[in-house]
């Protein structure tokens, strides 16, 4: 149980503030707030609003865009370091589909955002060295999906084309979960999307393949995939021995809408 866990890690989970539930580390006997908190619109939908109603502009989310950076203020004040893409992806928006059509998550051209991003963050810390970096590689490949926003329309006649970059190393091998790693990447599927493979639609060409290309080794992946329309969210990260760094990554993404 819980109480068994305290004995060999440091347990972090969420705690409830004024608006906002808190990724904190929990104290002894104290336990995480396991009450449902869902976002009022997800990434996607800040970053396409447009997309939702022919009357609504690009402007539309500046409410919700507040809240989120009030969010990100709040777990800077705890001391967790925040790297907020919303800004890329609002400049880059109209350059490519930084989020699929048909589907909640983003494109491999989102993804990149994102895996460049974390890296440069992970290679600015003092234990970081590059001069034991494995070489990867990275192909170009051409897949055509039917999106979870298409399935839950049941328009899963509608396909979507995407090129993505897979990752591999020089024996032709995708990169491995890594317990041992000093990075874990800890979310939901937005971790998994690309890389697990079956409704996530390929493998090797997600983030945790690209962060993995981008540092030089494999992190250790510890992933939720959403079961059914609506997912209770609730992550524990704990220090394993050697771990330096945890990436979070967790999205609310279930109010977009195809398109």
């Amino acid at each position: 149980g819980l109480e068994n866990l305290r004995k060999g890690y440091r347990l972090f989970g969420p705690r409830r503030g004024e608006q906002f539930h808190l990724f904190q580390e929990l104290a002894p006997g104290q336990f995480p707030d396991f009450d449902l908190q869902n976002t009022r619109l997800s990434p996607k939908a800040l970053i396409y609003p447009d997309k939702l109603d022919a009357a609504v502009t690009v402007d539309s989310a500046s409410a919700e865009l507040a809240l989120y950076r009030e969010f990100y203020a709040l777990l800077e004040k705890e001391g967790v370091q925040v790297i907020d893409l919303l800004p890329v992806l609002q400049q880059n928006r109209d350059k490519a589909n930084v989020y699929c059509k048909t589907d909640t998550h983003f494109s491999p051209e989102g993804l990149a955002y994102f895996a460049e991003a974390a890296a440069t963050a992970i290679k600015k810390e003092a234990w970081y060295s590059s001069d034991l970096a494995r070489k990867f590689d990275t192909t170009s490949r051409k897949v055509t999906i039917i999106g979870d926003l298409a399935r839950m329309a049941g328009a899963e006649t509608v396909t979507e084309d995407l090129e993505l970059q897979t990752v591999a190393d020089k024996e032709g091998k995708a990169p491995e979960s890594d317990p041992a790693s000093p990075v874990i990447l800890l979310g939901d599927s937005h971790t998994l999307v690309f890389s697990a493979g079956g409704d996530l639609h390929a493998k090797g060409a997600g983030l945790f393949d690209h962060l993995s290309a981008q540092l030089g080794f494999a992190v250790d992946l510890l992933g939720v995939e959403p079961v059914g329309r609506v997912t209770r969210r609730v992550l524990f990260a704990g220090q394993r021995a050697g771990q330096r760094f945890v990436l979070v990554g967790v999205a609310e993404a279930r109010r977009s809408r195809a398109g």
